[in-house]
């Protein structure tokens, strides 16, 4: 990671940005809009003479600030605050609350846009958005899989209990078929009566009379449920340790970001990396980006005091010096920098932009030949725009991990610096895991099982009546039950009050099956849809109603608003709880086939 710096007159100097932001604080209270303007692009200005390409401090301050104006005020405040940080979320979502709360629709759906991109873009929010999503994906999609699962065991049930029945019968109990049956359904009682091995355990029973396609999802399902534990593990484990300082500053380098708290965190691990030479370039690189020179050139020799050979550092301490038109001091460091092996692009450019200021121009042609020949294209890309300014090399996140990995882990899981690692009872040998995949591999043999045995119990496709082949004769139809083919195929075989009773019976089967979808729709948008013959056209109603419910009822208001300074994200909600109403009437609207 490089950056770029102009001579020591252009440059700002130490506290330039602190005073430019004392003189826009002042006249806050006093709402002046040509003022704030005037403060911000004086502020702007001086940011911009230290490379420095977000406040985002100073620009969640206006927005704080913001709250307590008028809405016309309000959204004058919030400009500036994004003219400061144009990568801030908080205060694009502030701006779009203020223009949609003004019925500016156009405007305001502009700026939420910004907004969700900005939120996603974000470095500093990097780990919540990422860890806050996998863990209410992983709830929502257990929700969905629960109640599919439901579902699915509701319309198997039926067959499964004819084939225990069966399975008595063969064994001759009589009567005490029943008590088999019902002792091998509620087995999960036995183990503690836990209503959610209850739910598995029906569903491994219930998976060998599902579709291919059904028993495929099922799979999925099971597999999600054994992963869970794991996911949020990971998630909580995320958003509960952050990236520590050292990965906090690189970030803030990496970012051209203006936080100088990131120097009391770092302050504050001296006495565990005092003697890391890496450590204090990393302090000097932040010190720098501030307009700090003094500290930077600091930490810079007290990094070159531990480790007198290490040519970044030498290079780092040039490069401060040249800033502080010290030219007869950098031309030596970056010689030093360059002798002890640093990379010869960067250090024989910012040698030739030296050598230029002390107006020895052929020895500035002799470095800027050399940085060429040691790879043109690289120093082309390095300095398209900015052929006049030295390069300003920045510590890494890669350096930074080299770093840490030189450490002792326990020292830094004590310094908080290193998450705890994942306890493997709480992962990958946590009961529902086990129990999951143990469920899944009954569900295997139970499938296998039944095909070798005596086959599957099929349903009736009129009043789902349960049978097997050994109800019914072998030349009789294989899609209706006996009853219904005496009635309805053999109708002169039957009297009519067995028909009657037969039709009153399918009346209140197909009124409850009605009212099942209905419901099921209501709950989850498309989940009757998929049961009803159209799987491909319900599993998108699905997902997208389960996104939008995860949006609206778990992470915008459960992890996005605290962490942006509790920021109202009404629009988004009412956005995405819109669309979960769009999915649900389009799934109430649709015909299928409901069995």
């Amino acid at each position: 990671m490089v950056s770029f710096a102009a001579g020591p007159v252009e440059r700002g100097r130490g506290g330039d940005i602190e005073q430019a932001w004392f003189r826009l604080a002042q006249g806050l209270d006093k709402f002046n809009p040509d003022a704030l303007r005037e403060r911000t692009d004086e502020l702007v200005q001086v940011a911009g003479k230290s490379d420095i390409r977000r406040m985002t401090s100073l620009a969640l301050a206006l927005v704080a600030h913001a709250r307590t104006q008028a809405s016309t005020q309000a959204e004058v405040t919030i400009t500036q605050a994004i003219r400061l940080d144009a990568g801030c979320p908080e205060a694009w979502f502030a701006l779009a609350n203020v223009r949609l709360g003004r019925a500016n629709l156009a405007s305001g759906v502009v700026a939420l846009g910004r907004g969700v991109y900005t939120l996603f873009t974000d470095p500093r929010l990097d780990e919540l958005v990422g860890a806050s999503t996998i863990l209410t994906g992983v709830v929502m999609l257990v929700i969905g899989f629960a109640v599919w699962g439901i579902l699915a065991i509701r319309r198997t049930v039926p067959r499964l209990w004819h084939d225990l029945g069966e399975m008595g019968a063969q064994w001759r109990l009589g009567p005490n078929g029943v008590v088999l049956g019902l002792l091998i359904i509620a087995l999960p009682v036995f183990a503690g009566g836990d209503p959610v091995w209850m739910l598995i355990w029906f569903f491994t029973l219930c998976w060998a009379y599902l579709p291919a396609g059904q028993r495929a999802l099922g799979a999925l399902g099971l597999l999600l449920v054994a992963a869970t534990p794991t996911l949020v593990e990971l998630g909580f484990r995320s958003i509960t340790h952050p990236p520590n300082a050292i990965f906090a500053a690189t970030e803030v380098l990496s970012d051209r970001r203006y936080e100088p708290q990131i120097l009391e965190e770092l302050d504050a691990l001296t006495d565990t990396f005092g003697e890391e030479p890496d450590f204090h370039r990393l302090v000097g690189d932040c010190y720098r980006q501030f307009a700090l020179l003094d500290g930077a050139a600091i930490a810079y020799r007290e990094g070159l005091r531990t480790a007198s050979g290490n040519a970044a550092l030498s290079e780092a301490l040039g490069t401060v010096q040249y800033l502080e038109g010290d030219y007869n001091a950098a031309l030596q460091a970056f010689k030093t920098a360059l002798e002890t092996g640093y990379d010869s692009v960067v250090a024989n450019y910012n040698l030739s932009l030296t050598y230029a200021q002390t107006y020895h121009f052929r020895e500035s042609e002799d470095a800027m030949a050399a940085a060429r020949q040691a790879g043109d294209r690289r120093l082309q890309d390095l300095t398209r725009g900015r052929e006049h300014d030295i390069i300003l090399p920045g510590f890494t996140h890669e350096e930074a991990t080299k770093m840490l990995r030189r450490k002792d882990p326990l020292l830094l899981l004590n310094r908080g610096l290193s998450p705890p690692p994942l306890l493997r009872e709480r992962t990958v040998e946590h009961p529902l895991a086990i129990g999951c995949v143990v469920a899944l591999i009954l569900a295997v043999l139970h499938r296998l099982i039944r095909q070798r045995s005596g086959g599957f119990a099929a349903a009736c496709l009129k009043c789902g009546r349960a049978f097997c082949r050994r109800c019914k004769l072998s030349h009789e139809s294989q899609s209706y039950c006996t009853q219904c083919i005496n009635i309805f195929l053999k109708k002169d075989m039957v009297g009519i009050e067995a028909q009657l009773a037969k039709r009153q019976q399918l009346t209140r089967r197909h009124f409850w099956l009605r009212a099942e979808r209905r419901i099921s729709d209501l709950l989850l948008p498309g989940i009757g849809v998929g049961f009803g013959g159209r799987p491909v056209l319900g599993g998108a109603l699905v997902l997208l109603a389960l996104v939008s419910a995860m949006l609206v009822l778990v992470w915008l208001p459960g992890f996005i608003s605290p962490a942006l300074m509790a920021t109202p994200i009404w629009p988004l909600r009412m956005l995405f709880g819109g669309i979960w109403a769009a999915a649900a009437v389009v799934a109430q609207l649709l015909p299928v086939e409901w069995r």
